[in-house]
């Protein structure tokens, strides 16, 4: 057998088969890597002084913590002759490249496995046709068996292979019996590493191990002994018992808000399964165990933690989900919180909690105990832009199809919950009346057969639903809405329509035939018009001077001369507060004194005016 030791030293690199005098002077050794060839050949197929593979020995030592001696067969050094050198540096590299990813994916597993990682082995076995890898802890030798033509010494990855392979071996050995109440406080970090260690192409390695025991049952029987329940009720647990540990209680933490989509899903997609699970079954004992863990753990997490968890906690519509853990509430107080964050009702966060379909908000409108419970909530609630946020969200959750389909509109399921005497119904009105989708008509009939009080809102529905169509249709329309409706619009009714502002002003003239006969227009008006148009020179008054003057034809058309003399003194008085405004006030100043509706007279009767 030959032995070659690679010394490095300040100055020089020695082999133990070469003669190297001893220095006189103080030398310090660096690094020792031992590389046997057995049994030995007559040269060395490479060169122990090159320096590509003094740096590669060198990584790997400073890696491991100590030389990491490598044997190899004579039989695989001969097949590999040629390129033996490259293949030898490149075996090192692939051995510290392999345990640096080791070292940052398992650090505890990386620390015990480099501990007895003494020595690297490659032989030839001609039963195999690909590189198998295998680690001994007790003997601290990692073998690589090899074929006879073998593409490399050691391929990429067969270290990490050999030395995870064995550190499952061992935390099974160690662990496998044990629970959470067994172990010892020393050993809670490691069983916990134990419970949640995934690979890449294996997942889950704990589960792993029981990957054939639900194979082949019925759904509900599969659940209810889910290898994953398994391991959260394990993980809830151990958190119990760990309270004075801050890095594990960390830790478990998280994976255990990684969680939640086992439970969403399960929730989501087994409705009918889940009716089946029997109390008592590993299901039902982590279900138990992870909504007690929620429920604590909710008040205190953080704003980003608890959206992220809003994703599957409010995804499922299955009433029974996450039993004991108030859904609702928590769910609106996190809303609340996102919306003040920012008051911002595009904010993304806030948007996806308001999400109809997979939102807390679904999740509120998704059973008439939660659609009342959130009426009531917004009744009471005295945010009234939260109000607001709530139904900006669900006047862009119906679509045609919805309709199409026979789908209900949650809009006036949870309008018609709520009391028109407070604020929030209000809310609901004012966006309602922003939707330029939605048919207005609808709820206006409502209100008027539902709400008598409330028949002005119903009023101005009605008046921004039809005030598209054209003077002709239009007039028709008011014309006959006293029979339609039963009542023309009164004194009363039209103050309330008025009292939304002027958007709701401008709307007059276009229902004024639905008026109701014998009560004063301008004593309605009048009073009204200071608070719509506050300054009549500034180009936004002309919406509500061009209603001024419609309602001036009106006026004039039917020769109310009482409602006229009142607009007319109103100007006077105005114009003489506000001299700066006589000049937009001009001509209805003019028209308003008696006979001025002639002049109007005279324009719409002039050919010349109508060209």
């Amino acid at each position: 057998m030959r032995s070659l030791s690679s010394w490095m030293t300040i100055g020089f690199a020695c082999a133990s088969m070469l003669s190297c005098a001893p220095s006189p002077n103080h030398v310090e050794v660096t690094n020792d890597v031992s590389i046997i060839i057995v049994p030995e050949l007559d040269a060395l197929p490479f060169d122990p002084r090159g320096a590509r593979l003094r740096s590669a020995t060198d990584q790997l030592t400073a890696l491991a913590g100590h030389p990491i001696a490598i044997q190899i067969d004579a039989a695989i050094a001969s097949a590999l002759r040629p390129e033996f050198e490259h293949e030898l540096i490149a075996a090192i590299e692939n051995t510290a490249r392999d345990l640096a990813q080791w070292k940052k994916a398992e650090p505890l597993a990386f620390a015990e496995s480099v501990r007895t990682f003494h020595r690297l082995e490659c032989h030839y076995r001609a039963t195999v046709t690909e590189p198998e890898s295998s680690f001994d802890a007790k003997s601290g030798v990692l073998r690589i068996d090899l074929p006879s033509h073998p593409s490399s010494l050691v391929p990429r990855g067969a270290v990490g292979d050999a030395l995870s392979q064995e550190d499952d071996a061992a935390l099974d050995r160690d662990f496998g019996t044990k629970t959470p109440d067994t172990v010892s406080a020393s050993e809670r970090r490691a069983y916990y590493e134990y419970l949640v260690r995934t690979r890449p192409g294996y997942g889950s390695l704990y589960e792993r191990r029981f990957r054939d025991k639900t194979r082949g049952l019925p759904p509900a029987e599969a659940l209810a002994s889910s290898p994953r329940a398994d391991v959260i009720a394990r993980v809830a647990r151990l958190r119990e018992l760990a309270q004075g540990d801050p890095d594990l209680l960390a830790r478990s933490r998280r994976w255990l808000f990684e969680q939640l989509p086992f439970f969403a899903s399960a929730y989501e997609n087994s409705e009918a399964d889940l009716d089946a699970v029997r109390a008592g079954s590993l299901f039902r004992v982590a279900e138990s165990a992870y909504v007690r863990w929620l429920a604590a753990t909710w008040p205190t997490a953080s704003t980003e933690e608890r959206v992220g968890a809003a994703k599957s906690i409010f995804k499922t519509r299955y009433p029974r989900a996450y039993p004991g853990f108030d859904r609702f509430a928590s769910g609106l107080r996190l809303v609340g919180e996102v919306r003040a964050r920012g008051n911002n009702p595009e904010d993304d966060e806030l948007r996806a909690l308001l999400n109809v379909d997979r939102g807390w908000l679904g999740f509120a409108l998704s059973t008439e105990e939660n659609l009342r419970k959130l009426a009531q909530t917004l009744d009471a609630h005295a945010d009234a832009g939260l109000v607001e946020s709530v139904f900006l969200a669900l006047r862009g959750s119906f679509s045609r199809r919805d309709e199409r389909e026979g789908r209900p509109d949650p809009y006036p399921r949870l309008l018609h919950l709520l009391d028109p005497s407070r604020k929030a119904w209000h809310a609901g009105i004012n966006v309602l009346l922003d939707d330029r989708d939605r048919s207005l008509e609808t709820e206006a009939q409502y209100i008027w057969k539902t709400y008598p009080a409330k028949r002005g809102v119903a009023v101005y529905l009605l008046a921004k639903d039809k005030k598209h169509l054209g003077p002709y249709y239009g007039d028709n329309y008011w014309r006959e809405f006293p029979q339609s409706y039963g009542a023309a619009i009164d004194g009363p009714m039209l103050g309330a329509m008025l009292d939304d502002g002027r958007p709701a002003f401008e709307l007059v003239p276009t229902l004024w035939l639905g008026l109701a006969p014998r009560f004063s227009r301008a004593a309605v008006l009048v009073p009204r018009i200071d608070s719509v148009l506050t300054d009549a020179t500034v180009p936004d008054a002309a919406g509500t001077l061009r209603a001024l003057s419609a309602i001036v034809d009106r006026l004039c058309k039917e020769g109310n001369a009482s409602d006229l003399a009142a607009l007319h003194t109103y100007l006077d008085k105005r114009i003489a507060s506000h001299p700066r405004e006589a000049p937009p006030f001009t001509i209805l100043k003019r028209d308003t004194a008696p006979g001025g509706c002639r002049a109007r007279t005279k324009v719409a009767d002039d050919p010349e005016s109508k060209r």
